[in-house]
């Protein structure tokens, strides 16, 4: 994070506050930046394994993957691998929209049913007995639907 936030600090001196937000790929630049930022905040206050803290961290990664494969197109002999990659990633488009909507409806009708509800459904007894066996709380089987009907709901 130090080093970017160098490298963007002196691009704005040189190139002046003006004109450097005229480049539209400077505003992904700074919205790196902020994210980084953002998760090493989320990740000191409420830990890594919180849900916000996860989704940042996704949107962190996949911006560094994109600047990695950006700064790849330099040498001569990634160029043309990296330039396929991202061709390819542009004509699945209409493929990985239609494979998030699926994933995300699954996640909704589970959620619906009671599979992804330690209160109700399939699980109920399964839940139950493991409450009076070990006396506290546990991961039942369907907590990952549970946490991905929550995040679909907060956004809906």
């Amino acid at each position: 994070m130090v080093y970017p936030t160098i490298y963007e600090s002196i691009m704005i001196f040189k190139q002046g506050i003006l004109n450097y937000f005229c480049n539209i790929a400077n505003y992904f630049q700074l919205f790196y930046l902020l994210a980084s930022i953002s998760q090493s905040i989320f990740h000191l206050i409420l830990g890594p394994f919180e849900p916000l803290s996860k989704l940042i961290m996704v949107f962190v990664i996949a911006l560094t993957i994109k600047r990695t494969f950006s700064f790849m197109r330099i040498f001569q002999d990634y160029s043309p691998i990296v330039t396929m990659l991202f061709s390819v990633i542009y004509d699945l488009r209409i493929f990985l929209l239609f494979y998030f909507i699926m994933i995300c409806m699954f996640s909704l009708v589970i959620s619906t049913l009671g599979l992804g509800n330690k209160k109700l459904g399939v699980f109920k007894e399964f839940y139950d007995e493991g409450i009076k066996e070990e006396g506290e709380a546990f991961e039942y089987p369907g907590i990952e639907f549970e946490q991905i009907s929550y995040m679909i709901s907060s956004i809906i």
